[in-house]
């Protein structure tokens, strides 16, 4: 329906009309004489039935249409338009009036009814509205009466209050309220009479009994109904909370802060001081905030002390940029006081827009924090210095209460000798250890818990592999503090490199435990040389009052042949307890080589290759060159040995410059120095490090009993040690044996020694009467020689000891043309007798007789024109010769002060 109250549209109004004015003119057509006495009556039914049927408009057309139909087919003239009489004019005037104020009267109540419906529509969609609002608003709305009843709740309230709507309008008001707080406060309904709204916070009580914070907007209806608006404000209430906590926070670290805040406009002005910055600056409140630069006679330099450059400021630069300045430094001096170090974090704050609003500052003032930091830089350079002087890694070990334990300090010196930097042994202990070995690690730890319980010093040495593979020796020496909170113990120590005092501990008791065996070794040499000299002296006296044919003179060959194998093996005690007398003179490497490499082919077999490789700048060097051969015979002949199914042998010779202690497997132990260098090598079963550790000690053999001494090798190390020069195996398992020899390389200039021992059974004769001291202590060498001499028409005096010796010596009347002496003698030695008859007689010729002499004796023997030396055990001819070589040029006859 239209706003008019039809029903019809417009398209169907229009057509009502149509149909009525058809059916006005078909029924004037139709009934033309019925209507001359009331000629509009047909348009009047049609025009308010139209009128009736589709309103005014329609209704206007209807009459309009029917209404000049009638003029022209009822009203005379018919058939025209025009009137006949006036009667007729007056009609149709009534007829128009009557119809234009129907017309207008229907037209008024039109408008009328459809304002009613448009009013009526309006209200259904406002109610609509406000029941939407009502019912969705995010706010419970409830109407409540001065009884306490409520008359109108919304859906929210409900889900508020946890009731639904008719629970909630069946409650009395006040039970949706906490007890405690309308105990406090009842409902004042009165307050309403003297304001237009209240609001007020009140505690609400849910269905379950829980109690929530609401604020209540409460104003009185027309109809004195209070209309409530209620807002759960707990989550506002807790942000407002969180919010005022968050405020006093910043309030108390703004009032407690050890750093002066300030804040700064965009114009550079501080509007912001905290009461720390009135300290750090030496600025009351007052004089801080609108300061917008420091007043006369205050001066801001730059951190070295020089004017700042404009923009350097910390603010200057935050409202620039935009960007927050970090630890900023800068000297504050105010007037005649000294400056001050102050340290200033600034950052912008923005607005939402972006835009700079001010800028936040952080002044700390830091001269004693930086005096402190330079002193504790010093100090730490000053450690550094220190450590890193300190050859080995210095650490500091923590052991906690827990069993947790971490370096705490290393040295830079970690990488170079553990094989790990000083970061990741902080980050990882174990790291320390990843080139240790592991035995000596397993040793390690087990000791290092037994001395973390006692806190006794500490010092434990292990191997270290480097990254080339070589073995070093590490000692690692702590002490132990114990400390609380937390319980725990600090190990402070250092780790150095003790592989060189290892090699040289080795070397030692190497040569001590070598020296003990020399000593006894030269001992039963010295004491079966005495023997032997008896054996072989009567021996050769024996041998020679038989005639070639006589039986029991092959039985004294015999006895000198066994007494010759037992000298060669007395030799050997000698060359190993070095106390052989040694005849040095200049050798040529190459050629000595050379000269035995043919008798070495015939040694080491046809299965075993010889390759020799001389090198042409080897030169020569100072040693006894029958030594050296037997160094080079044994060696070869242990090379042999070492390869039963065959292989190669090689002789390489080389000159070497060490210009620091060899480290090294193959110069381990050399001093450093200018060497000829004779290297043996083979490809034998090679040697593991515990054999390789004794092929030097006396009488260690791996062969089978009864097929070596035991001697070779100890007697080529004496030799080597007592010709100044040193000798270094390599060897493994399968890999076969090289064995190097240094020796001194004789510069260009040397000195040559002329000399050489009298050949052994040389036929000599004495050319003249000469009288000789002989003093020895074992009676049968004295014996011996004394018979041997006279033989040979020598005069004699003997004298068992030094002291027995002195007196005969100083017997004015009888003269003495030599001294032969024992070395070795208990009390006076020979070398002390020699030296005291010599302040009486500096020219004295002098022979010693020994088994062994020992260095210091090989020292004087060499060094005096009148003094020789005779190795025990000798022949009669060889004692007769040496002593004839020693007169020979010199006079006989006693001075003639002699008497």
């Amino acid at each position: 329906m239209d706003d008019s109250g039809h029903s019809l549209g417009p398209r169907g109004r229009y057509l009502v009309a149509a149909l009525g004015s058809a059916t006005g003119v078909a029924v004037l057509l139709r009934f033309p004489d019925f209507f001359r006495e009331s000629p509009y009556l047909a348009a009047v039914s049609a025009s308010l039935l139209v009128l009736a049927l589709s309103g005014v408009w329609p209704s206007v057309i209807t009459q309009l249409v029917t209404g000049a139909a009638t003029l022209y087919l009822v009203v005379l003239p018919h058939g025209s338009v025009s009137l006949a009489s006036n009667s007729d004019l007056g009609r149709l005037v009534v007829f128009a009036g009557t119809l234009a104020l129907a017309d207008f009267l229907a037209w008024r109540y039109e408008r009328t009814a459809a304002d009613a419906v448009a009013r009526e529509r309006v209200l259904r969609q406002t109610e609509s509205r406000y029941r939407h609002v009502f019912e969705e608003a995010s706010d419970g709305i409830v109407l409540a009466a001065p009884d306490g009843r409520l008359r109108l709740v919304n859906r929210r309230i409900s889900e508020m209050l946890g009731y639904s709507g008719e629970e909630l309008l069946r409650l009395p008001l006040a039970s949706l309220y906490d007890p405690a707080d309308l105990a406090r406060r009842p409902i004042a309904w009165d307050e309403l009479e003297h304001a237009s709204v209240v609001v007020r916070e009140r505690q609400l009580r849910r269905k379950d009994g829980s109690t929530f914070t609401a604020e209540l907007s409460v104003s009185r209806t027309a109809d004195g109904l209070a209309h409530a608006i209620v807002r759960d404000i707990t989550a506002r209430k807790r942000s407002e909370e969180a919010l005022q906590a968050e405020r006093d926070l910043l309030e108390g670290i703004l009032a407690t802060s050890v750093a002066g805040i300030l804040v700064v406009d965009p114009a550079g002005k501080i509007f912001f001081a905290n009461r720390q910055a009135e300290t750090v600056l030496g600025m009351d409140h007052a004089r801080l905030i609108g300061l917008e630069k420091f007043p006369e006679g205050w001066q801001l330099l730059g951190p070295e002390g020089g004017p700042l450059q404009e923009g350097e400021r910390a603010t200057q630069r935050v409202l620039a940029s935009g960007e927050p300045v970090h630890d900023a430094r800068f000297i504050l001096t105010p007037p005649g006081q000294p400056g001050r170090l102050l340290a200033v974090n600034a950052a912008p704050l923005k607005n939402a827009s972006g835009a700079i609003t001010a800028a936040v500052l952080s002044v700390r003032d830091i001269t004693e924090q930086d005096a402190v930091q330079r002193a504790l830089r010093e100090r730490e350079d000053q450690f550094r210095l220190i450590t890193a002087a300190v050859p080995g890694v210095v650490y500091q070990y923590v052991v906690g209460a827990d069993g947790d334990e971490r370096f705490t300090f290393v040295g830079a010196r970690a990488g170079e000798l553990l094989g790990a930097s000083p970061q990741a042994i902080l980050a990882d202990r174990h790291n320390a250890w990843t080139g240790a070995n592991v035995e000596d690690r397993q040793r390690m730890s087990s000791a290092f818990e037994l001395v973390t319980e006692s806190l006794a010093p500490w010092s434990f040495d292990f191997r270290v592999s480097g990254p080339e593979g070589r073995i070093r020796w590490l000692r690692d020496i702590a002490t132990a503090v114990p400390a609380d909170n937390p319980p725990r113990v600090i190990w402070t120590g250092v780790m150095v490199e003790v592989t060189e005092q290892k090699r040289v501990q080795e070397e030692l008791l190497h040569s001590q435990k070598m020296d003990s065996l020399g000593r006894l070794a030269g001992g039963v040499a010295h004491d079966f040389n005495n023997l032997l000299t008896v054996i072989r002296g009567y021996a050769d006296g024996l041998g020679a009052t038989f005639s070639d044919n006589d039986p029991r003179a092959a039985e004294v060959r015999e006895i000198r042949e066994a007494a010759d194998r037992a000298t060669s093996l007395t030799r050997q005690l000698l060359a190993v307890s070095r106390r052989q007398v040694l005849v040095p003179t200049e050798v040529h490497l190459n050629t000595l080589v050379q000269e035995m490499e043919r008798m070495l082919r015939r040694v080491i077999g046809e299965n075993i290759v010889m390759v020799t490789r001389p090198d042409g700048n080897v030169g020569t060097v100072r040693t006894d060159p029958g030594q050296l051969e037997q160094v080079l015979l044994n060696l070869a002949v242990n090379a042999r040995d070492a390869m039963p199914a065959g292989g190669t042998l090689t002789i390489e010779t080389r000159r070497r410059m060490l210009e620091s202690p060899g480290v090294e497997p193959e110069v381990l132990g050399v001093p450093a120095g200018d060497y000829a260098e004779l290297c043996v090598a083979d490809t034998g079963v090679g040697m593991n490090g515990e054999i390789r550790a004794k092929i030097f000690e006396p009488f260690f053999t791996t062969k089978p009993v009864g097929e070596g001494t035991g001697l070779g090798l100890s007697m080529v190390y004496g030799i080597v040690q007592q010709s100044s020069g040193a000798i270094t195996v390599e060897s493994a398992p399968g890999r076969g044996t090289t064995v190097r020899v240094f020796l001194p390389h004789l510069a260009a200039k040397a000195v040559r020694t002329a000399g050489a021992p009298p050949l052994e059974g040389a036929q000599r004769v004495p050319q003249r009467r000469a009288t000789v001291l002989l003093v020895e202590d074992d009676d049968r060498v004295r014996q011996l020689a004394r018979r041997v001499l006279e033989q040979y028409g020598f005069g004699i005096r003997e004298a068992r000891n030094g002291d027995e010796a002195l007196a005969l010596f100083d017997e004015p009347s009888r003269w003495v043309d030599a001294v032969v002496s024992d070395v070795v003698m208990p009390g006076m030695n020979g070398r002390e007798l020699v030296g005291r008859l010599r302040l009486r007689r500096p020219d004295l010729p002098v022979l010693f007789l020994s088994g062994y002499t020992g260095e210091e004796m090989s020292e004087v023997v060499r060094g005096h024109p009148h003094q020789a030396f005779l190795q025990k055990p000798f022949s009669p001819e060889a004692l007769a010769a040496a002593l004839e070589d020693l007169l020979a040029g010199l006079p006989t006859t006693p001075p003639a002060t002699a008497g």
